[in-house]
């Protein structure tokens, strides 16, 4: 599609914008009084507001609000200055009647008037080539006037031609001036608005002090100051974050990998964080991460940014089911001067990263003492990380990477109003034979019976496994992406920290567009209630 202005509509943008900059400047006007007053009453003067609550109030506004503020008045002033520029180009457009310039409608006429002023050419090259001949005076005469007049008409057909180039040129020189135009006061004013939206979701502690949520998106504050954030108004977490993660090994990755490596750790940490981790214990993880990267690929070798995550995020699976798995101690007490180390053990086999951060993990409480065969085979709880670098995440697991979702996920999609979910233990039982219960008398399926069915390959469910766990949750998620209708879950009243039921296959339930209704089921009360989203 071509250029295309419209007089009218030119004219009422002029107006609009005019207005709306007109109303931008006096709210900004009286904001900025605002604050610039409230700034010098706790920053100075004899009457001045003291105070820690106050001071923080100071600090919020110098250091947020008054460089919004600055922004938006020096962004009005620019639409100010680009409306000056759009009326000024647009006048050009007034050395013509036309209330529509249309490129594509201007190319095809001059296209017309191109082939008409042909014609009429070759017409008077015809007419000239007579006159050269014999011919009686009276015919002369009259061809020669003919002539003419084609002459006439070919000029017309010239100017009609040079009128429409006047009218492509007036386009086409307007959208060249004018395209670039309330670009930066567009990235200024979207990057205010982020800043509002930030703003709301600060909060002032018992103590005054004002602080934004730990992992606020604070980009729109460097963009429009090109400055890092007051440190005062940065939350602890996100500080205690910022601190440790410059301790992250992202040696060899481009700017855009260590980005996402970053972010990926930083969004672990800050769950860590929530569940009361030390920093002493976050420090251990980043140590006992490095140490995973660095033994799972030769040295020398490329190993991608989505491994370095992967490693990441099994660690933190690994750490979120422990309580959950098959898990022994066993407490080597040296001499009296020497430090006791406690070795843990899944399913009988040494585990390097619960040997490394389980005194850290909140409320993990292990009483299994560990048998005469695992005190005995301790040594390989860091043999396994020295002497053998090739087995990279078997340090976690201990099973390769064989599992496909996008293999099987056209083998798991279900009819509409079909698909029945489970989750949880009722009195200790868990729900999946009850769930498989009501699917089978209602005509429907859960997720196992589909895999069943279907004979699909899964690996045995195991907590001790985060390949497994892996496994589990992208089929689970692939499931809920593509059921319809009707939903159905028989939900327990005990559910799992991490379990898949809240964390995937909910979400993913209320995301897919083809959901029309999610009922939950009640084992115990034999009660249903809906789901809104």
């Amino acid at each position: 599609m071509g250029l295309k202005y419209n007089k009218n509509d030119g004219q009422l943008f002029i107006l609009a914008m005019n207005h709306n900059v007109s109303s931008a400047n006096e709210i900004v006007s009286r904001l900025k009084a605002g604050s610039d007053h409230l700034i010098s009453m706790v920053n100075g003067g004899s009457a001045q507001l003291s105070g820690k609550a106050y001071n923080a109030v100071g600090t919020l506004f110098t250091s947020l609000v008054q460089p919004v503020l600055s922004k938006l008045e020096s962004a009005t002033e620019d639409i100010k200055n680009n409306i000056q520029v759009f009326r000024s180009q647009s006048s050009a457009f007034n050395a013509f009647n036309d209330t529509i310039y249309d490129e594509e409608r201007l190319n095809h006429l001059k296209e017309i008037k191109q082939q008409q002023q042909a014609t009429v050419l070759t017409q008077i090259r015809m007419f000239n080539n007579t006159l050269l001949g014999d011919l009686a005076k009276n015919v002369a005469e009259a061809l020669f006037y003919e002539g003419k007049r084609l002459e006439n008409v070919a000029e017309h057909y010239a100017n009609e031609i040079k009128e429409i180039d006047d009218k492509l040129r007036i386009l086409h020189e307007f959208s060249s001036s004018t395209s670039h135009l309330f670009q930066d006061s567009l990235t200024v004013f979207k990057s205010d608005m982020q800043g509002v939206k930030a703003l709301n979701q600060g909060r002032f502690d018992s103590n005054g002090n004002f602080s934004m949520p730990a992992g606020s998106d604070m980009s729109w504050y460097k963009t429009l100051t090109n400055q890092k954030l007051d440190s005062a108004l940065v939350s602890d977490d996100e500080a205690e974050r910022e601190e440790l993660l410059k301790a992250l090994d992202v040696n060899g990755l481009t700017d855009k990998d260590r980005d996402k490596y970053e972010s990926s750790v930083s969004d672990i940490l800050k769950t860590l964080q929530k569940q009361g981790w030390t920093k002493e214990g976050l420090e251990a993880y980043l140590k006992t991460l490095a140490t995973i990267n660095s033994n799972s690929h030769s040295a020398g070798d490329v190993f991608p940014v989505d491994s370095l995550i992967e490693n990441a995020q099994l660690m933190k699976f690994l750490l979120d089911n422990a309580n959950h798995l098959d898990v022994s101690k066993y407490v080597e007490k040296g001499w009296e001067w020497e430090k006791t180390n406690t070795y843990y053990f899944i399913n009988g086999e040494p585990n390097f990263v619960l040997t490394q951060l389980g005194a850290y993990l909140p409320n993990f409480n292990v009483t299994k003492q560990a048998s005469p065969e695992e005190m005995a085979s301790v040594s390989k709880v860091q043999e396994s990380v020295v002497v053998n670098p090739e087995e990279g995440l078997a340090l976690l697991a201990g099973v390769t990477r064989t599992f496909d979702i996008e293999e099987i996920r056209p083998l798991l999609k279900t009819n509409p109003n079909r698909a029945f979910f489970w989750s949880g233990r009722t009195e200790g039982i868990g729900e999946a034979e009850t769930a498989a219960t009501i699917a089978e008398g209602k005509g429907g399926v859960t997720l196992e019976s589909t895999i069943g069915t279907k004979k699909i390959e899964m690996p045995e469910w195991d907590f001790g496994n985060p390949d497994s766990m892996k496994a589990w949750d992208l089929a689970s998620g692939a499931y809920a992406e593509q059921v319809s209708g009707e939903i159905r879950a028989v939900v327990g009243s005990e559910l799992r920290t991490g379990n898949i039921w809240e964390n995937i296959e909910l979400p993913r339930l209320m995301e897919n567009p083809e959901v029309s209704k999610i009922t939950i089921i009640d084992p115990n009360k034999q009660r249903n209630r809906n789901v809104e989203g």
